[in-house]
Formats: structure tokens, C-alpha cells, sequence
């Protein structure tokens, strides 16, 4: 079976909310590995207000972390990439502009979050502004906006807009009877989603299993589907071409 991607966590050590030290980072991307992961991008929290030192923090942490993982013993079978999911702004946008924000792996496809409560014109907005100076957005956990709960329409426009829709290996999980799953798989099995991620925040919160959500997509969606949400797609964000 091929190998999995991970194109959202928060797995470098002490930068954000996400893995607190060197070790926990490596027990987390070992748990990855188990999983059937060999492909992760990290993704630390960047928003308008952090500084450049921030910035080279991430960076420095970064490679610290990739070269420890290159002296475990599953190190040679797995690749890191750097990304950041970006909290949007106009200041966040000055800064991808700016090289102080990074995009997926040096594409042009950009992680990028909102409020859960934020309204859809006020993300449909940004989304556009995103597009219209040369990226690729990438709607982080999508399951997660209040604005896009039982609108079919807001994801038809997002997605004739060209904006691709990330989901967290969790929200698949739960019985039939949870309306948040059943609502989830309906739009995979539709093939409206475009990624599965885990963003794992390390051991401690939200360790990173995703092998459970992959083999229900395998499962229950069409081959094509599933090819496209597990490794088509990943593949295309990391060579820089369009899904």
C-alpha cells in the first residue's frame, strides 16, 4: 500500500501550541511513521503579529528537527517540509509578500485558518484577495466554520473560486448517528474534499493518527476519490502544480 501524507501539523518543538520539545516531536513522527506517514509538512501557527524572530525561530527549530530525524532509525524513509498555516490578515498577506510567512513546502499553495465563527463574506473576502495575488489557498480544517455548516452553495463557490478544503482525520470519526461525521463523509464520498491531515500537535494533544480515516476513505469513497484526497493531491502541493 503507498505511504501516506501529512500536510498539516504542528510537530516542531517549541514554536506554537504544538510539540513542546525536541522529544516529544520525534516520539510524535514516530507514532506518524506507525501510522503508515512518511511524508509531513510542518505547519507551525503564523499570524500577522508574529515577528521576523519568530519567523527564524521556526526556521532554526525546523532544521534542528529534521536533522534528528535523519538519526532515528525510521529517518531515511521519511521526508519534512516546512509550511506555516497562516491566521489571515493584511499583515499576514504583506508578509508572504515580504518572504517573513512561509507557503507549502515553497509552493504557491498557502495553509490558511479563520475564526470558526467568522462570517462567510468576510472569509470569501480573503479567500478572493489570497487568489488574486498569485496563491493557492488551502482552507484549514474546514469542518471547523460555522458559515459553511449546511450551505452547499458557500462550498460550491469556494470551490469554483479555485479554494481547496482540508479535513482533520477526526472529524471522520464518531458513529452514524453524529451529524458532524455523517456531514464530513458525505462531502468525501462527493469529492468535495481535496486533503485529509492530521494536525497532530504532537503527543500530548491530538497525537497524529490518520490510518483509520485513510482506510475509511478507501473503503467507502471511489477509487479515483480516494487516490486524488491521499496521494494525488499531497504530491501536487509539494511539486508546485495545480490539483
Amino acid at each position: 500500500m503507498e505511504s501516506l501524507y501529512d500536510v498539516h501539523c504542528h510537530l516542531i518543538p517549541g514554536v506554537d501550541d504544538g510539540s513542546r520539545d525536541l522529544e516529544e516531536s520525534l516520539c510524535a513522527l514516530q507514532l506518524a511513521y506507525q501510522q503508515g506517514i512518511r511524508t509531513v509538512l510542518c505547519t507551525p501557527h503564523l499570524s500577522g503579529e508574529d515577528t521576523g524572530a519568530h519567523y527564524e525561530k521556526i526556521h532554526t527549530q525546523f532544521t534542528q528537527l529534521a536533522d534528528a530525524v535523519q538519526k532515528q532509525s525510521y529517518g531515511s524513509d521519511m521526508e519534512l517540509y516546512l509550511g506555516n498555516e497562516l491566521y489571515y490578515s493584511d499583515a499576514i498577506l504583506e508578509k508572504l509578500k515580504n518572504g517573513q510567512a512561509d507557503t507549502m513546502a515553497g509552493s504557491q499553495y498557502v495553509l490558511v485558518e479563520f475564526d470558526p465563527g467568522e462570517a462567510y463574506p468576510v472569509l470569501h473576502r480573503a479567500l478572493r484577495n489570497l487568489l488574486n495575488h498569485g496563491y493557492m489557498p488551502i482552507l484549514a480544517h474546514m469542518e471547523r466554520y460555522r458559515c459553511l455548516e449546511g450551505r452547499e452553495q458557500h462550498l460550491r463557490e469556494l470551490e469554483t473560486m479555485g479554494i481547496y478544503l482540508q479535513v482533520n482525520a477526526s472529524a471522520l470519526s464518531g458513529s452514524f448517528l453524529n451529524p458532524s461525521a455523517f456531514r464530513i463523509r458525505k462531502l468525501m464520498r462527493q469529492g468535495h474534499i481535496h486533503l485529509l491531515a492530521t494536525d497532530s500537535h504532537g503527543t500530548h494533544y491530538r497525537p497524529p493518527r490518520k490510518e483509520a480515516a485513510a482506510a475509511w476513505i478507501r473503503r467507502h469513497c471511489q477509487a479515483e476519490i480516494a487516490e486524488r484526497i491521499l496521494y494525488e493531491n499531497p504530491r501536487r502541493i509539494i511539486a508546485d502544480q495545480v490539483i
